[in-house]
């Protein structure tokens, strides 16, 4: 009797994120919701299972709470995803009614995943005289600086930090993990401290404009403040999908510049004591690594500064705050000795695709 012979036939279907972009393009006002002139805010909601009318409107609740965080109004506002249309319906009608304020909505679905639409809405006041941003978000490139505030994210004047992510499976889990790198950048640049219970809040509740509680008190040229307000102030995504979110706040004010050249990094004694310079290129897992990379290679360097041979001993380098203050433990594993060096973040600087950090020892 002949045996029977089976055949397997595997099909491998690969699929390629780099290359998936978003289905129906943005408005401009998803690429700059406002500025500290005329602010905007953006709310975002997956499609829940109330649905769209019930989706849309939720987005609508949320732009509209970070437009009353950043606008300084008692809105009261609870946008959750149980409660009903309408109850959502009236949460917004008594502040819009108050405010006067307007509202863009917009549709959006990833390529591969066209049931799992998100939406979002655009809360504000009026509209932006002219899209600064939009032009060069659609050509997003951190290279070529594309927008400006890639390479210096205090073109606006203000405090401001950027914060990437890979494509995800739709526009807001991507907009959540960018978005909660930005407030941790905006943190160890501006040297604020936060609570990390209150990003994750934050990250939560898909807003673009909210306030950060802060565990000191921040001195700002507009007195000491408990909090300070944060705004999304633009967004772009580049041709392989990596979406960029600029964050400022208009309660920390700057000077103008484009990245001026620190003292620092040509005279490492201009601030009246030693200033060790770590340097480093761009990295894979974005700009928020690469700053971490180059304040580690200060922190090396300040330790060779002491007379430390680092290879030679175990090294431990523990950031104590986000203050920008780190503690450095150097253990000799021959004769058992122990020093601490505890130094402080001075600055960030970026020229072309390098970042320069410097750091100084912090007496006790």
């Amino acid at each position: 009797m002949p045996r029977k012979r089976i055949i397997l036939v595997f099909v491998v279907i690969s699929v390629c994120f780099s290359n998936v972009t978003w289905g129906g393009g943005f408005p401009p006002w998803f690429y700059e919701p406002g500025d500290v002139g005329a602010p905007g805010a953006l709310g975002f909601a997956n499609l829940s299972f109330y649905g769209k009318t019930h989706s849309q409107l939720l987005a609508r609740c949320r732009a509209l709470k970070g437009l009353c965080e950043v606008k300084n109004w008692k809105c009261n506002l609870n946008c959750t995803y149980f409660k009903t249309k309408k109850e959502l319906e009236k949460e917004v009608k008594k502040v819009v009614l108050i405010h006067k304020v307007k509202f863009d909505d917009f549709q959006t679905k990833l390529v591969f995943y066209e049931s799992v639409p998100v939406f979002i809405s655009h809360a504000y006041l009026k509209r932006l005289k002219s899209f600064k941003f939009v032009k060069d978000c659609k050509a997003c490139s951190f290279k070529k600086c594309k927008p400006i505030y890639l390479c210096n994210p205090l073109v606006e004047g203000y405090a401001g930090s950027i914060g990437s992510s890979e494509i995800s499976f739709n526009v807001l889990m991507q907009y959540q993990l960018a978005l909660k790198r930005a407030i941790e950048l905006f943190a160890y640049l501006n040297q604020v401290d936060v609570r990390v219970s209150e990003v994750k809040e934050i990250i939560r509740t898909n807003l673009s404009a909210f306030k950060l509680k802060l565990k000191e008190a921040k001195l700002t040229p507009f007195g000491k403040l408990n909090k300070i307000r944060l705004l999304v102030r633009s967004i772009c995504i580049n041709k392989n999908g990596r979406m960029y979110v600029y964050i400022i706040s208009p309660d920390i004010k700057v000077r103008s510049v484009y990245y001026q050249t620190p003292c620092w990094l040509e005279n490492r004694f201009c601030l009246g004591g030693y200033v060790a310079v770590g340097s480093a290129r761009e990295n894979i897992n974005g700009f928020y690594a690469q700053v971490k990379q180059a304040v580690y290679n200060a922190l090396i360097e300040l330790a060779k500064s002491k007379g430390l041979k680092v290879k030679d001993q175990m090294l431990k380098i523990t950031r104590i705050d986000s203050f920008g203050r780190f503690k450095l433990v150097f253990e000799n594993t021959f004769t058992g000795t122990k020093q601490v060096i505890k130094a402080k973040l001075i600055g960030i600087y970026k020229k072309g695709n390098t970042v320069y950090a410097g750091v100084m020892e912090v007496k006790p």
